[in-house]
């Protein structure tokens, strides 16, 4: 009886071992248990983490790779990647933080800001827009800018030309409103479920 009471007690331990080494959830972790995940990670990342902290207090989500904030002011998600990802646009840079708010994105407006910059992601069944950067702020003024795409405010090249603009005044230290929060009302519900497809007369089901 004790060897089996041990083998349980041994078993548990160790689920709790690979639980806490593969993510924790908000009553699990303190701001010590950040410090320590973030031991290995690289500077820009790190850093971010702490910026994001200060300003939205501790994260919802951590696993070794990312740190995850929910409805954090007006993005649905932030999403803190350990892993740089290089992107030359505007300038030389690398992309590692991930906001999301919903927003309905019409189907022939998909190719505009694919062109617009790539590292924006439309999630179309869930309702969400994405944009990927190294800054909060240019996550700002990509969605902005997204959003004067979609409306039809600005060409693809004129948001280009914008975004540059505005990135270099930002390095300069110089202010953008755009720069600065979401400048427009972000929506509720936006989800686009789509419409279950005929074959042969018959509604494919799983």
């Amino acid at each position: 009886m004790k060897t089996i009471v041990r083998a349980a007690i041994g078993i548990s331990i160790a689920m709790m071992l690979i639980s806490c080494t593969t993510a924790y959830q908000l009553t699990n972790f303190s701001v010590s248990d950040v410090k320590m995940n973030l031991a290995d990670w690289p500077s820009r990342p790190k850093d971010m983490a702490y910026v994001l902290m200060h300003k939205y207090g501790q994260p919802d989500e951590m696993t070794e790779t990312m740190i995850v904030w929910k409805t954090n002011g007006k993005w649905k998600s932030t999403i803190l990647h350990k892993d740089e990802f290089p992107h030359d646009f505007p300038v030389s840079h690398t992309d590692f933080l991930k906001q999301s708010i919903n927003y309905k994105v019409p189907a022939d407006r998909l190719n505009d800001l694919a062109q617009f910059d790539g590292s924006i992601i439309v999630d179309r069944t869930r309702g969400t827009i994405s944009a990927t950067c190294d800054k909060e702020e240019m996550n700002f003024l990509t969605v902005n800018l997204a959003n004067d795409i979609v409306l039809g405010r600005r060409t693809v090249d004129q948001a280009r030309q914008y975004l540059a603009s505005a990135v270099k005044k930002f390095h300069a230290g110089e202010s953008d409103p755009y720069l600065q929060g979401i400048q427009f009302v972000v929506g509720n519900g936006t989800e686009f479920r789509d419409l279950a497809f005929e074959l042969d007369n018959q509604t494919i089901s799983q």
